[in-house]
């Protein structure tokens, strides 16, 4: 995997990186400011992957430029570099469930379970009818 993106450098013309906000084996995810977004869109996420998945970056942007769920993040463009292609994201503050685990000792209230199960179905019920993701 290619070197992080730089803190403070204005990016592809249009975003200032803040920070690193998580990476996996398929790419990272920065938070940044997009220069001339509206306030209520200052900051972003912008997804960073291997230029082999551009077509995974197209359908992605492609499928959910109308699904419109308060669960499921906005997508507001893509872009390709030489190197990697970029998903432009809605940025959805809070802890991810990586670090939930990490901070709760022992299991998870129940209570907290069901209700994250029950967002859940709503939101792969709102897919199936939105998109032909799930059939």
């Amino acid at each position: 995997m290619s070197k992080d993106l730089i803190t403070d450098t204005i990016f592809h013309k249009r975003y200032k990186i803040v920070k690193l906000l998580g990476q996996g084996d398929f790419g990272r995810v920065y938070q940044a400011r997009d220069l001339r977004a509206s306030k209520d869109r200052t900051f972003v996420a912008l997804k960073q992957m291997p230029m082999q998945m551009i077509v995974d970056c197209e359908r992605q942007a492609d499928l959910a430029v109308n699904l419109i769920h308060p669960a499921i993040p906005r997508i507001f463009g893509y872009f390709a570099t030489a190197t990697h292609s970029y998903l432009v994201k809605q940025l959805i503050q809070g802890d991810n469930l990586e670090t939930v685990l990490d901070q709760e000792p022992g299991f998870l209230p129940e209570n907290r379970v069901i209700a994250w199960t029950i967002q859940l179905a709503d939101v792969l019920s709102y897919l199936h009818t939105h998109t032909p993701i799930i059939r």
